[in-house]
């Protein structure tokens, strides 16, 4: 799958200026192997995505089992993959 990105300004402020924090897979249903930039907006602090799925690919990432109460389970197979990498990013955080 081609997906088609991309790139933002802060959504909220809409600041150009921009620091990278992290990339991090699709972990909740593996839907591509795309591993996506996560910024924090050097003026209002929101993090971000970007680049990002146009408005026509995001639906990708959202598919009927998304909106599903047991997709979020600890019994679904998803999960059980998405959890630790998930918790991978956070490694290096102390309490």
């Amino acid at each position: 799958m081609k997906l088609k990105l991309e790139s933002i300004n802060c959504p909220l402020c809409r600041s150009s200026e921009n620091k990278y924090l992290y990339k991090k897979p699709d972990a909740r249903f593996f839907i591509s192997p795309i591993e996506f930039k996560v910024l924090k907006c050097e003026n209002c602090t929101v993090g971000f995505v970007s680049p990002r799925p146009t408005i026509e690919e995001i639906k990708y990432f959202y598919p009927d089992e998304y909106y599903n109460y047991e997709s979020r389970s600890i019994n679904n197979p998803n999960n059980r993959k998405r959890f630790p990498i998930q918790a991978s990013y956070f490694k290096d955080l102390h309490p």
